[in-house]
């Protein structure tokens, strides 16, 4: 799977949580040239990273 669908993929997870994480994601993708695998890479790290964050959080209001 390339990292672009990777992207689309966790996104999607995602949108029912925080539509506006994602939104401001999607527009950060949009200004990102789809040859640069490195700043695709890069971006699919912040997004793993936040959706990691957001687990933990709610692991530890549900107690």
């Amino acid at each position: 799977m390339s990292t672009l669908a990777k992207i689309k993929e966790q996104l999607t997870l995602l949108e029912l949580r925080n539509s506006k994480y994602v939104e401001k994601k999607r527009y950060e993708l949009s200004a990102i040239n789809l040859d640069d695998e490195e700043a695709l890479s890069w971006l699919l790290g912040e997004i793993l990273s936040y959706r990691v964050q957001t687990e933990k959080y709610r692991k530890g209001r549900r107690g």
